[in-house]
This record gives structure tokens, sequence and C-alpha cells, in this order.
């Protein structure tokens, strides 16, 4: 079993700025796109009791760290393999368009290719009732600024990484997330100079 320490960091945070937008006592099914080592969803899973976790990986060597994470918990299925920038109708066929009550995306889009971005709101916006929320989690830039000077750094670690990489613009993804029925409904300061970004399925 995974733990990473920013996981159990940004833990509540996170709870709280989604406990802002989503009810506790909310129904249906919610898709975790990029579980990582399951710690999310696990503590996702105990605040929302009434919604059915679906967690999804593109690495099939952190599924087992995600089942370790969940075991014990009757409403999250068995994890499943999703490269966020493939079909997602494909991936996932048992899952209908606008179907989901939540999708949650906690740190991707720095540290995966635009693509995968693109993927997301592409699928999200598929899969979305009306009126649903698409959360995501991490470090943006806003209007071509990214501040302070440690997000700056750590987008140019990133890029150094992986030319692919790096910290996106608020602006760029609002225009990724508009052809697919995405906008953007909040925007939450975190600790760590993070931000969580509410989306809403119109």
């Amino acid at each position: 079993m995974l733990n990473y320490p920013a996981a159990q960091r940004n833990t509540a945070p996170i709870l709280e700025a989604l406990l802002q937008h989503v009810s506790r006592t909310a129904t249906g099914v919610a898709l975790e796109v990029s579980s990582g080592s399951g710690q999310h969803v696990a503590a996702l899973a105990r605040q929302y009791p009434s919604l059915q976790w679906q967690p999804t990986e593109l690495e099939s060597r952190l599924l087992d760290s995600i089942g370790q994470h969940t075991a014990g918990l009757p409403n999250v299925r068995p994890a499943r393999l999703l490269d966020a920038a493939g079909d997602w109708a494909t991936q996932l066929p048992d899952m209908e368009a606008h179907s989901l009550s939540l999708v949650v995306n906690i740190n991707m889009v720095h540290i995966a290719p635009w693509r995968c971005a693109l993927g997301l709101m592409a699928g999200a916006g598929r899969l979305l009732r009306s009126g649903a929320l698409l959360i995501t989690y991490g470090p943006y830039a806003k209007d071509g600024l990214l501040t302070p000077q440690s997000n700056v750094e750590f987008d140019a670690h990133l890029r150094a990484k992986n030319a692919e990489f790096g910290v996106r613009d608020i602006r760029e993804l609002e225009k990724a997330a508009a052809p697919h029925g995405l906008r953007l409904h909040a925007e939450i300061d975190m600790p760590a100079n993070n931000k969580t970004l509410v989306w809403k399925k119109d």
C-alpha cells in the first residue's frame, strides 16, 4: 500500500473545499480520474457514503494500492484502468452519457501531457449529467501569470523533467472545457499555493 505525504497533507483541505459545493448526502456515481495511491478516494468515500465511487488510474501498478486503501468501503468499486487522454466511451463502456453525479481529478493536469487535460474535459463533459460538477485540484497560472516564485520554479522543474508537463493556465483550461459544456463555477485558493477549480456541466 502506497502512502504519499502530499496526499496526506492535502486530503483535509480538498474535502473542506468539496463540501462547499457538493452535499454530503449526494447520490449517484462519482468518478475519480487518476486515483494515484488511493488515499484521496478512500477519504472521499468515507465523507460521501451515499455516492458510489469509481477510482481509475493509468498505471496498473497502482491498482493494488487503491484496492488496499479502499478495502472494506462498500461504496467504492474496484479500481479500473483509464487513460484520460483516450476515448472514455471505449474504456468505460458501461458508463452512459450524462449519468455521473461527480468527477474528481487531483494533481494530474500539471504532471501529464496537455492531451490528458483535453481528454479530461471531453470525458467529463460527456459523462456528467446537467448541473453536475468536475472538481480539479493543483497549481494553476491565470491570465498568463504564475505566482508565487515557488510555483514558477516547480513549473520549470516539471518542464525540465518532461517537456509535455507544466502548470496550466486557467484561461486555457476554460477554452478546453467550453466545447464540452463545462464552465468554471468556482475558484478556491488552497494551502501550498494550489487551487481547487469547480467546473459545472451546463
